[in-house]
């Protein structure tokens, strides 16, 4: 069963900066740490690296000081804002990185293959990204069409982690490094792919009806293995998902869409100024009406009709109410439990148990995400 979420942190000094870049910052640790939502392994615990920009230049020591101390994500090309709800619902998609960013991404640890590869291929500005794709799965090209497939139909870049060691809560020090998704591995990519086409087919449905105010193209992934363990299976910061070869979580194609729309919204929610936080009092409200007593957990049977997901902790609790995860993994939860109905309903399923269609808190919790994110559209008849 799931354990105690985990916090990654580094120790670098807060950076001077505004009242909303300092709640920025809070949130690109706080908001999920995870790949491990729903339908996730139940043993592992939720996770999120920390941002590139704050790694440490001697990897191989990792400290841990206070999650506050995490810095802003790095810079990206790719990072655009959201569209507003005036906006044509067939507005272009993000274009991704650029050319010298893509180079960065997909040689990591080498800046002068980087740069090598970039002069060879900066000069063909239609197809300078296929061209440095073709640089770095050249051995494999049946990998390499499915990396060229997730660029070309989502411009999504199927990049590279760079190498460096952290404390992961109880995990201790972990060392990641670079993988790519060949090979023996490929499937992952075939996975990733498949999931991006499965959300695309999905999110247009529902942006044929209304705009909507979430991004899921122009994403920078990033793959990874951890040598020692299978954990953390992924995490998420800016625009930017990094992928685990061997992550536990990483067992089929339905585990790995739904779980990249998951964090795909915590992407979201963050760049909304952490709307989530709106369904605090709501989420709260929850857990107290279920605890026998003050002081003591909530009731795992209390909680079950309120519960998004059946992902549940070690002792039982469900992930969206579990001690030490707040409101953001709630309303993760939330919205990929909206994914998977508005999925159904799109291919002509009938829905059992809408969500919506439970305890008050449910409709509640339910309307004000459609409407934040996602037009206003519910595919789901009304209960």
């Amino acid at each position: 069963m799931r354990e105690t979420p985990l916090t990654v942190t580094q120790e670098v000094p807060m950076p001077k900066a505004g009242a909303f870049a300092r709640r920025a910052l809070r949130t690109a640790l706080l908001f999920c740490l995870v790949l491990g939502c729903a339908p996730r392994d139940p043993s592992e615990p939720a996770t999120q690296g920390p941002p590139e920009a704050q790694r440490p230049a001697q990897r191989a020591a990792p400290v841990a000081p206070a999650p506050e101390l995490i810095g802003a994500p790095p810079a990206s090309t790719s990072e655009q804002p959201l569209p507003s709800a005036a906006d044509s619902a067939a507005a272009p998609p993000p274009v991704g990185p650029s050319p010298a960013r893509a180079a960065k991404l997909l040689f990591p640890q080498d800046e002068a293959a980087a740069r090598t590869a970039l002069e060879r291929c900066d000069g063909l500005p239609d197809d300078a990204i296929v061209c440095l794709l073709g640089e770095v799965y050249a051995s494999d090209t049946d990998a390499l069409a499915l990396a060229v497939a997730l660029w070309q139909r989502h411009r999504n870049l199927a990049g590279l982690e760079e190498a460096y060691s952290a404390v992961v809560g109880w995990r201790g020090a972990v060392s990641f490094r670079p993988a790519l998704p060949i090979d023996k591995q490929r499937k992952h990519l075939r996975w990733t792919l498949a999931a991006f086409d499965e959300i695309d087919g999905v999110l247009r449905q529902l942006e044929a009806q209304a705009p909507l105010r979430f991004r899921w193209r122009g994403i920078e992934l990033r793959f990874f293995e951890t040598p020692e363990r299978t954990t953390p299976s992924a995490y998420a910061h800016g625009w930017i998902v990094a992928y685990n070869l061997r992550g536990s979580l990483m067992r089929n194609q339905d585990a790995v869409t739904l779980t990249f729309f998951h964090e795909i919204f915590h992407l979201n929610d963050a760049a909304h100024g952490d709307w989530s936080l709106a369904l605090e009092a709501l989420h709260r409200d929850i857990i107290d009406g279920c605890r026998p007593e003050p002081g003591k957990p909530p009731g795992t049977r209390c909680l079950t009709p309120y519960a998004p997901g059946k992902t549940k902790v070690k002792g039982g609790t469900y992930y969206a109410f579990q001690e030490g995860n707040d409101v953001r993994e709630y309303a993760a939860e939330l919205a990929t439990r909206y994914y998977e109905e508005q999925r159904q309903a799109a291919a002509g399923e009938r829905v059992k148990r809408p969500f919506k269609c439970g305890p008050r808190e449910n409709a509640e919790a339910w309307q004000m995400l459609v409407d934040a994110f996602f037009g206003g559209v519910d595919l789901v008849p009304g209960c």
